[in-house]
């Protein structure tokens, strides 16, 4: 079901409270008495029986029950539910029956096009409406950060700490047990929601990973998402499941997960309302070079040592810029990072100083900390240091030792904070939330062309095991896949008849493992063989009786290891296929911890999750890391060429002389009626949508989805449209795009949106001369292209060309129709589109609205 409805959930005319209003201990009454209380201006309903239910002549925005789940379903059966748009359903389930009666409810919910908000919601909060309609006794400040929580307790504390700190609300959500309405449905609303700059996740289960997912990634690139997620024990996973009434994905995973999609994970329910808030009021800094000024030396120690908690880092400085900062104020005691310029500085050192710093290229974020001493007025500093904004830097102020009247005066501006801590944690979560949307939220492609796998022989042995209903390949077959994704198995041969084994022996070298294969086993019995005296006796005694016997081999033998690992392909219960890495063979009892990552992997993701390995630094000093990264990023591929395996666990994998093998392995596949890589809960890199096509002229040009890289060559090409094309494209005149723009505009999630580039080389050099993409707008669940090609290279066919590629990529994707907004005088536009079919919808004088049908009905 697509985002609807929401504009009456969150700005409400009409509720109505339905519930045994009329007894003292109704939970009603007090979500009656918080809504009064609050002075919403909207109508309200107290509704105790059927009769005044029946009574109500007007459309009802929000229902919330709080009488039992049987009750509700026996109203909402003898009633014009034409009129409801949201149900909120503030009661809990008490028995299996009640499971079953909450299914009816949604069903029928669904048939009239109602959203349902719970279970065991405790309601919403929209605090510019003055409207509390929930349990919570407390109504926050308004503000412009939105909470979204699964737990009722959870929203009363966020809100009781958020009411003490001064810290506002744009919306709070209590999503209770999520049936209807969930967690990707309210960030797409909240991605189009101008007034909210933060959004608070607080999670016990997603049920929708993929839409959470991708509604994650979309948002977080134009604003901060920060959650939490509890159950990280096996005592509160297990409550969770209680709860829940189902398997929940490992926190691991989540966690994961958080980090793939842009989210920031905080630990402390309180801080992360802090950190929203933080994130909210300050610049988030472009870059990770951070510099330091203090007129205390010690206040400087302290924050090196705060920023080290955080696992940050200042740069250093080279002797040019202590020579710049030398001139800049002759009071400087120490003139490294950070600067000192002691007790005795001035307003006029503190500036004198910051401008340096600010012109400097290879500093990102200046920090100033400034001790109350009689000498200077920080306020002054402030704002004059505030002016230079020009230079580009993000600039964090922290004042110390003032009394409680200036603080609240200098607490006014954004980036100034009254303790080192609170201002080291404001740019942590500037810095990582950046590298988040920078990094993590890369999306690898969906083929590698340097790799030559064997698909089809890995097909055909999964295939043929399905068919036979076997789901634990023999160890022969999964040494064939490993071989078909170039995975790295010792050298070997299968031998066909005992009098060759001498030689393949031979030819392999000694000593050499004999591996003998069962039928259908899971397992190889395998014996070290020192030379061919020993290997001819083996076989005498071991020739008698080979009737179960499925295959035999000789293969390398290696008893030194450098490191022993274990490495493969799970499936999480709600996240799908993820990658692990850890300690293998008898070493993993010592220390069984993994990392992980969800695919697809590249080389940046796959040495990320060898980093998060507290083995890390032994796998870099051995400088197995490349090699390492190689392996993840094919068993990426491997799970995502094939949605039927389940598991693939090599353990161990060693290496042996700087080269890693896998000695033993196992491998679990399951039917699955999952077109791969749609069983990934991240979208890869389309490249499977990649074109070389030949213009009228003879140039060659080709087409490709975008990616975040192009973002260069994406201002390059901006800047080349004439004035009229940028108009058309725009419907106003743009002289400029900001990074925030641009990142938008390069950085999509492929799961929801289609966005097509045209390259061609010009000159030895890469350029951009066509652009065509199809936005998705969650709140209208509507595809809208827009398409721009440079001036030089129009009438070329190029725009055709694109037209083309993009309707075929939107058929491809199942997208239904395509949407398009043109200015009636773009007369050249409106002829292009009617080429494919588009039509004239509708028109308000100066904009004509098109669309096609891509599906036509039969």
């Amino acid at each position: 079901m697509p985002i609807e409805h929401f504009e009456k959930l969150f700005r409400p005319k009409t509720i109505a409270v339905i519930g045994k209003l009329n007894q003292n201990y109704c939970k009603g009454n007090i979500l009656l008495k918080n809504l009064k209380k609050s002075s919403f201006a909207g109508e309200i309903f107290a509704i105790i029986n059927l009769s005044e239910l029946l009574a109500i002549d007007k459309n009802i925005d929000i229902a919330i029950f709080t009488c039992p789940i049987e009750e509700i379903y026996e109203i909402l059966l003898q009633v014009d539910l034409d009129k409801f748009t949201n149900i909120l359903i503030a009661s809990g389930v008490h028995c299996k029956e009640d499971y079953h009666i909450i299914n009816s409810i949604k069903d029928i919910s669904k048939k009239h096009n109602i959203r349902l908000l719970g279970y065991n919601s405790i309601g919403l909060i929209v605090p510019s409406l003055n409207l509390n309609l929930s349990f919570c006794p407390i109504t926050p400040n308004d503000g412009n950060i939105a909470l979204i929580s699964q737990s009722g307790a959870i929203v009363s504390s966020m809100v009781d700490y958020a009411k003490r700190h001064n810290i506002g609300f744009k919306y709070v959500i209590s999503l209770g047990t999520i049936i209807d309405v969930d967690f990707g449905d309210l960030i797409d609303f909240l991605w189009g929601e101008n007034d909210v700059n933060a959004i608070i996740l607080y999670i016990e289960k997603i049920r929708n990973v993929k839409k959470f997912l991708s509604s994650a990634r979309h948002t977080s690139r134009i604003k901060p998402i920060l959650g939490f997620k509890s159950g990280n024990n096996d005592k509160s996973y297990e409550i969770i499941k209680f709860r829940e009434g189902e398997n929940v994905g490992t926190f691991d995973v989540y966690d994961n997960a958080f980090k793939r999609a842009g989210i920031i994970r905080v630990e402390d329910i309180d801080e992360i309302v802090e950190a929203a808030n933080i994130l909210t009021r300050i610049n988030i800094p472009e870059g990770e070079k951070l510099a330091v000024i203090t007129n205390s030396g010690a206040s400087g120690i302290l924050v090196v040592d705060e920023l080290h908690k955080k696992k940050l880092k200042i740069i250093e400085f080279n002797e040019e810029l202590q020579d710049k900062i030398k001139q800049a104020t002759d009071k400087a005691e120490y003139l490294m990072n950070p600067i000192d310029i002691s007790g005795f500085a001035t307003e006029e050192d503190f500036i004198k100083c910051s401008k340096v710093c600010l012109k400097e290229p290879n500093i990102d974020t200046l920090m100033i900390v400034m001790v109350m001493n009689g000498l200077i007025n920080p306020g002054f500093i402030i704002h004059e240091i505030n002016r230079l904004t020009f230079f580009g830097k993000n600039i964090i102020f922290i004042c110390l030792g003032s009394d409680d009247t200036y603080k609240l005066e200098l607490k006014k501006d954004a980036n100034t904070f009254l303790s080192i801590k609170e201002a080291v944690d404001a740019y942590y979560y500037g810095v990582s939330y950046r590298y988040k949307l920078r990094k993590l939220t890369a999306t690898p492609p969906r083929f590698n062309k340097k790799y030559n796998f064997n698909f089809k022989a890995v097909s055909n042995i999964i295939n043929m095991n399905l068919i036979k209903g076997e789901k634990k390949l023999n160890i022969g077959e999964v040494k064939k896949i490993l071989e078909s994704y170039e995975l790295p198995v010792p050298k070997y041969m299968v031998v066909e008849d005992f009098k060759e084994i001498f030689v393949k022996a031979d030819e392999i070298g000694y000593p050499v493992n004999f591996v003998v294969i069962k039928n259908n086993s899971t397992d190889k019995d395998s014996k070290k063989i020192k030379n061919a005296k020993l290997l001819k006796k083996y076989i005498e005694k071991f020739i008698g009786d080979k009737s179960d016997i499925n295959e035999i081999i000789i293969e390398e033998f290696f008893e030194k290891f450098e490191i022993v690992l274990k490495v493969g392909i799970r499936t999480d219960n709600e996240f799908g296929p993820y990658i692990f890495l850890g300690l293998g063979g008898d070493y993993s009892r010592i220390r069984d911890e993994v990392s992980i990552m969800l695919p697809p992997l590249n080389a940046f993701l796959a040495r990320r999750l060898i980093e998060k390995s507290y083995l890390f630094e032994f796998l870099e000093k051995l400088s197995l890391v490349e090699k390492l990264q190689d392996i993840l990023i094919k068993l990426s591929y491997l799970s995502s060429d094939f949605s039927t395996i389940k598991e693939v666990i090599i353990d161990p994998l060693v290496a042996h002389n700087g080269n890693f093998y896998a000695l033993d392995y196992k491998l679990n596949i399951e039917p699955s009626n999952v077109k791969p890589p749609e069983h990934f809960v991240i979208a890869p890199y389309p490249n499977n949508y990649e074109f070389t096509e030949k213009l009228k002229t003879g140039e060659e040009v080709f087409i490709r989805p975008i990616m975040p890289e192009d973002e260069p060559m994406l201002l390059e090409f901006f800047y080349s449209l004439s004035k009229e094309t940028n108009y058309f494209r725009f419907f106003s005149y743009r002289k400029k795009l900001t990074h925030e723009q641009l990142a938008s505009f390069s950085q999509i999630d492929y799961a929801r949106e289609v966005a097509i580039v045209a390259i061609v080389e010009e000159n030895g050099k890469k350029r951009i001369i066509g652009v065509d993409r199809l936005v998705y707008y969650p709140n209208e669940d509507k595809y809208e292209f827009a398409i721009v090609v440079t001036d030089k290279w129009q009438r070329s066919g190029i725009g055709y060309m694109l037209m083309q590629k993009l309707i075929y990529i939107a058929k491809d994707k199942g997208i239904q129709e395509i949407y398009g907004t043109v200015l009636a005088e773009n007369y050249k536009m409106l002829q292009f589109v009617k080429k494919f079919g588009f039509e004239i919808y509708n028109s308000d004088g100066e904009i004509v609205y098109i669309r096609l049908k891509l599906f036509r009905e039969t």
